[in-house]
């Protein structure tokens, strides 16, 4: 699997977000705004798509903390929806099955990681974005900006359930940053 990159500049996520928004692609879907809103939960939460696709809408109402049993860790977490996620969510569950995926797809499932993907991409390279993207650039730039607010790596180690301090810096990009940083200064 290749390695994508997290979305650093802010015009960037809101590009997206607004391609994601209005495309009219989106008109062809059951739900309108789902990969919008699946790019949001992403951003806004730092989970995997994997935990992400089979949340059902009972499980995000009018509530401001989510426990999830991850996929890949088989852990369970617990999770804060921001407030401005929630006016979105409310928004767009209204009127759904509380039983319904969140995210659901025309058989009556949930969407599949595929698909997500392939609508992020089409997504990024149309509003211009180059690097290597996919479902994980979401958690990525959710970890790069948290960090970037925070500066606190203890805090965004252990939101994303990494073994070091180290490797988180070197998931969401911050120790290539510094050695480009580095090098670009060097003069000999």
């Amino acid at each position: 699997m290749a390695t994508v990159q997290p979305l650093r500049e802010r015009r960037q996520i809101d590009a997206v977000k607004l391609y994601l928004r209005n495309h009219p692609r989106n008109s062809l879907s059951a739900h309108p705004l789902r990969y919008y809103m699946i790019w949001l939960f992403g951003i806004h939460t730092g989970l995997r798509i994997s935990d992400i696709i089979p949340l059902r809408v009972c499980d995000v109402m009018y509530r401001t903390h989510v426990s999830i049993h991850e996929k890949k860790t088989g852990k369970t977490r617990l999770f804060r929806i921001s407030s401005s996620l929630q006016l979105e969510l409310e928004d767009y569950c209204r009127g759904m099955d509380p039983d319904a995926y969140l995210f659901g797809n025309s058989q009556g499932g949930h969407l599949h990681r595929v698909v997500v993907w392939r609508e992020i991409n089409i997504a990024c390279r149309a509003v211009g974005i180059t690097d290597r993207v996919g479902t994980h650039t979401m958690r990525k730039t959710f970890g790069y900006h948290l960090y970037q607010k925070t500066k606190d790596v203890a805090l965004l180690q252990m939101i994303l359930n990494h073994s070091h301090p180290s490797v988180t810096l070197r998931y969401i990009g911050i120790q290539q940053d510094r050695i480009d940083a580095a090098i670009m200064e060097l003069a000999l």
